[in-house]
């Protein structure tokens, strides 16, 4: 499993996170079809979700409840520990296509 050498704090008066960059959005999806779990969370996620997820680019801000939406559909996917290790780890590695 992966473990970070560095953890860097927030700048103090940051405030609450509010959205991620999409990015973390669209290679968690890429990873769920290169493995043949979409179709499943598409399903779980529903139609309207869906549609509303897949507007989002790269470099746009996904908000929060969006992207809670997103995970709370993959941890109903039942993944192995293995299974997220593999995904986490192809996404960060220096080869992964950057979007």
């Amino acid at each position: 499993m992966f473990e970070p050498d560095v953890v860097i704090a927030p700048e103090p008066g940051a405030g609450p996170l509010t959205a991620v960059r999409g990015m973390l959005l669209m290679s968690s999806r890429d990873e769920l079809k290169a493995l043949g779990h979409y179709a499943r969370y598409a399903e779980l996620l529903g139609p309207e979700r869906l549609a509303e997820l897949e507007v989002y680019h790269s470099s746009a801000w996904v908000p929060l409840d969006s992207m809670r939406a997103h995970y709370s559909s993959c941890d109903l996917l039942h993944l192995s520990p293995h299974q997220l290790d593999e995904m986490g780890g192809r996404v960060g590695s220096p080869g992964y296509p950057r979007m």
